[in-house]
């Protein structure tokens, strides 16, 4: 089974800045099972260090819903200057949007990538 990726819209405008090329972050969601420079959040929840030019720790941290041979989202983005980690508020709403998102249907997804509330991330 092919994992399907997506980016959600605010996601979409931070990497608009930042350039970070679709192959880089689908390693990076492909690196949680079983890569370095993973933290499991927990109820499927990631962060994921994705490397800017210096390597990973002066680049970029990614927040990222994954369940293997299913689906992904890359949820939000940020450099490692600019905060040291999420709030726990935006924490928590994380793990409970991946623990709707996993329980979406297919016909669900659709309708969230028809009203552009979600992007599909594909190799470029």
């Amino acid at each position: 089974m092919q994992m399907a990726a997506y980016q959600t819209k605010q996601f979409k405008k931070w990497n608009k800045k930042n350039k970070i090329p679709n192959d880089k972050l689908l390693n990076a969601i492909k690196s949680i099972d079983g890569g370095s420079g993973i933290v499991d959040l927990s109820d499927g929840l990631y962060k994921v260090r994705i490397e800017k030019n210096k390597g990973k720790s002066s680049g970029y941290r990614t927040i990222i819903i994954h369940k293997k041979d299913f689906r992904s989202l890359l949820v939000h983005g940020y450099e490692k200057n600019e905060k040291a980690n999420i709030s726990v508020v935006e924490l928590r709403e994380a793990k409970q949007f991946a623990i709707d998102f996993f329980n979406f249907s297919d016909d669900y997804v659709k309708q969230l990538l028809e009203s552009n509330f979600i992007f599909p991330l594909e190799e470029q």
